[in-house]
């Protein structure tokens, strides 16, 4: 990758970041912290994404799942007190 390349990404990362309505990101997060559980799905790279997504909740607190996964309310990485939040190390 050469320097010319990581500005172009730098800078379009720049403008996604200048798109996004402060506002509406506070509704998402009033929204999020509000609720009692969070279902999030995707397929291929997207689901990549939402996977990350409901893990970084999972980090949070919040109770999220990822529809269609193994790993849902009932399993023994659910989050709940002294379990652990997610098939990584850190507990909830």
């Amino acid at each position: 990758m050469s320097a010319n390349d990581l500005e172009t990404v730098l800078d379009e990362l720049g403008e996604t970041m200048r798109a996004v309505d402060p506002g509406g990101l506070r509704a998402l997060e009033e929204r999020l912290v509000a609720a009692r559980r969070v279902f999030v799905a995707g397929a291929g790279r997207s689901g990549l994404v939402v996977r990350a997504f409901a893990m970084r909740l999972m980090h949070l607190g919040l109770h999220a799942h990822v529809v269609g996964s193994d790993a849902g309310a009932s399993s023994p990485w659910a989050p709940s007190s002294n379990r652990r939040c997610c098939s990584c190390s850190t507990l909830s």
